[in-house]
């Protein structure tokens, strides 16, 4: 219910507004007491017809940054994103919130958490982390490191995981 909360901001926000958040974490999800999910922290939300030189700066938290925002400091090709570095984010926050902390957590050396993201492995939930084949469908599709196949949050709204979900279980808390 939390991701599809956010896949709604999102789709609202890049559809609408015309806007990348850019800072999409756990820290910056409200729930509220009745199951309501809301979207903070707009500090570095970037309009995306803003000139291209803003979009190719490299602002964020690292663990959950998309591979194209690091192109200028890895060196590789690219250095400019639009707004699917949010659902890329999205991916990496629902894993920090099945697994209590984001991939590359352990990582104390931002420098090798951006080497990690740009060049390394796709994150993926941990075997061991107990999860439905619908919430590792969902992620895989939005962990995609090539962003021109990464889907927007309207096709991800409408995968089995944020589909189905529902507020029941949440407002129960």
């Amino acid at each position: 219910w939390i991701v599809t909360g956010v896949l709604r901001a999102l789709d609202y926000m890049h559809t609408e507004r015309k806007a990348i958040h850019r800072d999409i974490k756990a820290a910056n999800v409200l729930v509220t007491a009745d199951g309501s999910v809301k979207l903070a922290d707009l500090g570095v939300a970037a309009q995306l017809h803003n000139t291209m030189s803003k979009r190719g700066t490299m602002i964020g938290t690292p663990h959950w940054m998309a591979p194209e925002t690091f192109a200028s400091v890895t060196n590789l090709d690219g250095g400019d994103y639009d707004f699917k570095v949010d659902l890329w984010s999205l991916g990496i926050t629902a894993i920090e919130l099945a697994e209590r902390k984001p991939p590359h957590a352990e990582t104390t050396s931002v420098f090798k958490v951006i080497v990690a993201i740009a060049s390394g492995a796709t994150p993926a939930l941990s075997e061991a982390t107990p999860a439905s084949a619908a919430f590792r469908s969902f992620l895989a599709a939005a962990l995609v490191k090539d962003p021109m196949a990464r889907p927007a949050a309207s096709a991800l709204l409408r995968l089995p995981f944020c589909a189905d979900a529902t507020q029941a279980p949440l407002a129960a808390l």
